[in-house]
């Protein structure tokens, strides 16, 4: 027996052929065998696409990380940066960064930095206004012009923001934490710190500053980052005069350069950040 169409049996007081139970079994039979492929396929293709939608929705909108949790991801980084640093007796970390600036400036930063026996070596490459503009937003902003990828540094400019708005974006595609932080007032009028989420190292830092101009913005990648011995560092590394991060004219004095944190003040500082970390409650969730 075939189907040509489906409709409303005439007599409902007759039953048909074999019973309604075996008719209706035979018209489900024949609308499969005669429904378009589009139809069949209907279910599976929306399923599809409502797993498609959410990959996307996973890995590229933020994640639902609170603003609230940007002291802790900083204080992280922080601990981290400094325990690094002690599982070598005298570390040296060796820094290779990248600056740019607008569609045409570019400079390179190659930073040398033994933080316990407080001894930096720099050298840069490019446009000395460049650097001038960033050695200037650091000083007034509190940011560390000798380690500029500085969780700490980071706090301490949100700390002197009175008033700002804030937010923390989740990059699950490449694992990293983004703390973007905008103040009402001041040169620096937004800046993020982009931290590594598998080990909370920063990797970069972007900076809007506001002069008389207008806006520049201003992006600093980490191109490498290793922590060395100092038996390991290149001869000559610290004995070769450091360039000077500012250059003056003959008339002005020279500026004095800015030395890195010594011991001391990398002790209050991780004092701070273990004791923000206990009134935040989350002390608990870090590893030994």
């Amino acid at each position: 027996m075939n189907f040509v169409g489906v409709c409303d049996y005439a007599l409902e007081e007759l039953e048909p052929p074999d019973g309604w139970r075996t008719f209706a079994s035979r018209l489900r039979a024949q609308r499969s065998r005669t429904a378009p492929l589009l139809s069949r396929l209907r279910p599976a293709w929306l399923t599809s696409a409502a797993a498609a939608a959410f990959a996307v929705w996973w890995l590229v909108l933020p994640s639902g990380v609170q603003p609230a949790q940007a002291s802790e991801i900083l204080a992280k980084s922080s601990i981290a940066q400094r325990r690094a640093w002690d599982t070598l007796p005298g570390a040296v970390v060796h820094q290779t960064l990248e600056i740019t600036a607008g569609p045409g400036g570019k400079i390179g930063w190659d930073l040398w930095r033994a933080p316990k026996q407080a001894r930096l070596a720099e050298r840069w490459t490019g446009a000395n206004a460049l650097r001038v503009q960033i050695a200037s937003v650091c000083k007034r902003s509190c940011l560390d012009s000798s380690d500029p990828l500085s969780a700490v540094a980071f706090q301490r400019w949100r700390d002197s923001v009175v008033k700002k708005s804030e937010r923390v974006d989740q990059d699950k595609a490449h694992g990293n934490l983004t703390i973007r932080t905008e103040a009402e007032s001041g040169q620096l009028s937004a800046a993020s710190l982009t931290i590594r989420e598998s080990d909370f190292h920063p990797v970069e830092q972007s900076l809007k500053i506001v002069s008389g101009d207008g806006v520049v913005d201003i992006r600093i990648r980490e191109v490498s980052y290793e922590v060395l011995r100092m038996e390991d560092v290149p001869a000559g590394v610290f004995e070769t005069p450091t360039v000077p991060l500012l250059t003056t004219s003959r008339s002005q004095k020279p500026v004095e350069a800015q030395s890195p944190a010594s011991v001391q003040d990398l002790d209050v500082a991780e004092a701070r950040l273990r004791q923000l970390l206990h009134e935040l409650k989350i002390d608990t969730s870090l590893s030994p």
